[in-house]
This record gives structure tokens, C-alpha cells and sequence, in this order.
């Protein structure tokens, strides 16, 4: 997951970086809520592990803020106070967790693992639904649709990262428009909203931002990919045991993994 660490003590931000590095997350870091908000603002996170006690703006007033803008990104309160009323307080801010410092790695790990896994989502059934009626039941034609969807996205990638080494903007714009296109047509729309943002942002020429978001982009892309993946296989070997008339009716959870 790409995280981000809201910490203005540099010792708590060694420690926690150092652990979510032992568990392969990536980590960006800032010291005061205010940056917390902005940070939210201009780029995607999976989680924010947001402290209560910063300068500038606490925890549940950036908690608060980052709501308010309409973020639904999962929040996690880290505070020294355990208290049930504590508790309570970082709730209503909007946060979605609390951890009570200090917190082992596993405890970490724990409250890691309750954040909802976005692959159950990374197809929109409904979309999914009208894109299979349109086409018909033609099992061949859509294995290379998505044979071509595969190949274009990869494309895509290989041109954002050459693009953003060179700093070539709008480059990085063109590759996202296009991603965004082509994911939503297949009811990946997570994906798109992020090649969406990804766009804006290259619009906007803020390459750092964009590099920051990779991570988040291409696991992204990785689970729309399993996703698709293990789609055109139940759908070719479960053709004539109904799976087909089951994504028809929107039950993706029998044919997409869960």
C-alpha cells in the first residue's frame, strides 16, 4: 500500500517508516496536519496514519478537513491517550481506526490488515453488466479485447515513467487520458479515477506529485489486471455452468476473486 505518515516527532517517523518498510509499503512522510491536508489533497494514499498532537493543525482537525473535502481515503488516529472518550473523539474527526503509541509491528500489521482490500472493487459490476450485454456472448472477441486493454496499459506505464524522467508533462497527460478511456469502458473505475487525477496533475505540470502517485497507480493497475484476468478464465470454462448469466445479473463475487 502507499501510505502516508502524518508525524512531527523525527524518531516516531524513523520507527514507523522503518516498519512499514519490513512490510513493503511505501511511506511519505510530513510533520504538521496542515501538510497532511495538503498532501491528501494532491496525491492518492491507500491509508493516512495521521497523529493527533502536530503543530499548525492536530490530527482531528486535519482528520476533519480531509472529510469535509470529500476524501473516503482510510484514516488511522495514532495518540498516546487511549481513552475510551479519546477513542471516541478521533472517530467523530472521521478517522476509520486508532492505534495507541508505542505499537508493535504486529499491531501495526493488525490494523493494516482491517483496511477494505480495493480489489474487491477494482470492476464495477453494473458497468461490467452493460459492457457484456453490448458485446454479445463471445468469449473469444472479448479475450482480445483484453489482451489489447493489457497491452495498451502496460504501454502506458512504460510511457509515463520515460515521461516523467524527462519531465515531459504532457506526455505523462496523453498516456493517462488514454488509460482512463480504456478503463472505464470495462468498469474499472478506480483506475480511471486515478488516471483522472494523474491527468489534472499533468496538466498541471506537478511531475512530483505524479511520482509520488506511482505506486498507488500501478498497484492500481495490477489489480484490475487479476481482476480481468480471472474473469476470462471463469467466464470461458464456467460458460456452461451459468457463471456467465451470474455476471450478467451483477454477482461478480462468483467469477472475480474475492
Amino acid at each position: 500500500m502507499h501510505i502516508l505518515l502524518a508525524e512531527d516527532n523525527p524518531i516516531n517517523q524513523q520507527v514507523v517508516r522503518r516498519m512499514l518498510g519490513r512490510m513493503d509499503h511505501s511511506v511519505h512522510v510530513v510533520t504538521n496536519g496542515r501538510e497532511a491536508v495538503e498532501e491528501a489533497e494532491r496525491s492518492t494514499y491507500d491509508v493516512i496514519l495521521m497523529d493527533m498532537m502536530m503543530p499548525e493543525m492536530d490530527g482531528m482537525q486535519a482528520a476533519s478537513t480531509i472529510r469535509e473535502a470529500g476524501n473516503t481515503v482510510h484514516m488511522v488516529a495514532l495518540t498516546a491517550n487511549a481513552t475510551s472518550r479519546d477513542r471516541s473523539m478521533c472517530m467523530a474527526s472521521g478517522m476509520n481506526d486508532f492505534l495507541s503509541k508505542p505499537f508493535s509491528l504486529d499491531q501495526l500489521r493488525a490494523v493494516l490488515e482491517r483496511v477494505p482490500d480495493r480489489g474487491l472493487h477494482a470492476i464495477d459490476p453494473s458497468v461490467l453488466h452493460v459492457f457484456l450485454s453490448s458485446i454479445g456472448d463471445d468469449p473469444a472477441f472479448l479475450r482480445e479485447l483484453f489482451q489489447d486493454f493489457f497491452a495498451d496499459a502496460h504501454s502506458c506505464l512504460s510511457e509515463t515513467h520515460a515521461a516523467l524522467a524527462s519531465g515531459d508533462g504532457p506526455a505523462v497527460r496523453r498516456a493517462m487520458h488514454t488509460l482512463k478511456a480504456n478503463s472505464a469502458i470495462f468498469g474499472a473505475d478506480t483506475m480511471a479515477e486515478l488516471c483522472g487525477r494523474l491527468e489534472h496533475l499533468a496538466e498541471e505540470n506537478d511531475l512530483d506529485a505524479i511520482s509520488r502517485d506511482m505506486p498507488t497507480f500501478e498497484e492500481a493497475l495490477d489489480l484490475v489486471s487479476r481482476d480481468i484476468k480471472s474473469l476470462m478464465s471463469r467466464y470461458t470454462q464456467d460458460k456452461s455452468r451459468g457463471a456467465v448469466s451470474r455476471v450478467h445479473s451483477g454477482d461478480t463475487h462468483q467469477v472475480l476473486p474475492g
